[in-house]
């Protein structure tokens, strides 16, 4: 089955990402998309992260930019407006929930890079733990943003792996506690494929530090969960990827039951 949706795809805002929002619709209805959304790396109120998400007074024009693509390419493709966020406590769950139920976006979907145990201080993983520390800990995180209904989707879960190339024990017990989430709150999985974008790296190597990680993947599809294909666009070429049919024959042959389309969710 044809990948033909992404919902995880990002805009110059960030700082990290290339390209004008006009650009990726164009790459992804050339390559035969039908459904996509975008979702940056979440604009928060009161905080400023350079590099890493927009500044809060760029939120307008985000949205207003995604609205507008939507009525001119209506017909061609359906587009969404979310945001990629990490769950970061009742600090920002109001603003979240605000976000979804007014229906400035569509979706959020989970990406956890890392948390704020200040209001002013957003810190990466591993921060000050070590890394088998902070495997555990990021997948409680997961557990945590998941059980609140407000994700439609978890973006990269075995994300880790490339972060301390490691997997071992404790990667194989994050796996388990996020697959029994995904399946109790109905979420997907996202099997992401920026990484063999960046690497170029042949899947189902598991000697190579990267992500999709192969052990990480069977437990999910033991335990049962759903799953999605994310393009994680960063530039207008990443529609252009040429690993689409690897992945979706890495999905099929590791037994995951494969979505192509995503129920966005608002809350509990």
């Amino acid at each position: 089955m044809k990948v033909t949706a992404n919902y995880h795809g990002h805009t110059f805002r960030c700082g990290h990402a290339f390209g004008k929002d006009e650009e990726y619709v164009q790459a992804a209805i050339e390559m035969g998309f039908e459904v996509m959304g975008f979702a940056d790396h979440v604009i928060l109120p009161h905080f400023t992260q350079p590099h890493m998400r927009g500044d809060y007074d760029l939120l307008p024009d985000y949205l207003a930019s995604i609205d507008q693509l939507k009525k001119k390419y209506a017909g061609q493709i359906e587009i969404y407006k979310g945001f990629e966020a990490e769950w970061l406590g009742p600090l920002y769950e109001d603003y979240y929930r605000d976000l979804l139920q007014s229906g400035k976006i569509d979706y959020l979907i989970l990406g956890q890079h890392g948390e704020m145990p200040r209001p002013d201080t957003f810190v990466f993983f591993p921060g000050s733990q070590t890394p088998k520390q902070t495997i555990l800990h990021y997948a409680d995180k997961i557990v945590e943003g998941a059980k609140t209904g407000l994700f439609s989707y978890i973006a990269h879960p075995d994300v880790f792996v490339n972060w301390f190339h490691y997997y071992g024990e404790e990667g194989a017990i994050a796996a388990r506690k996020i697959a029994e989430v995904a399946k109790e709150m109905n979420i997907p999985l996202e099997v992401n494929i920026s990484c063999s974008r960046m690497q170029g790296f042949a899947l189902e190597a598991e000697n190579l530090p990267f992500y999709p990680f192969p052990s990480f993947w069977d437990i999910v599809a033991e335990v049962g969960c759903d799953v999605i294909i994310g393009v994680d666009a960063h530039a207008p070429d990443h529609y252009r990827s040429k690993y689409f049919d690897e992945f979706v024959a890495f999905c099929e042959r590791h037994h995951l039951h494969r979505l192509d389309r995503l129920t966005f969710r608002k809350g509990k």
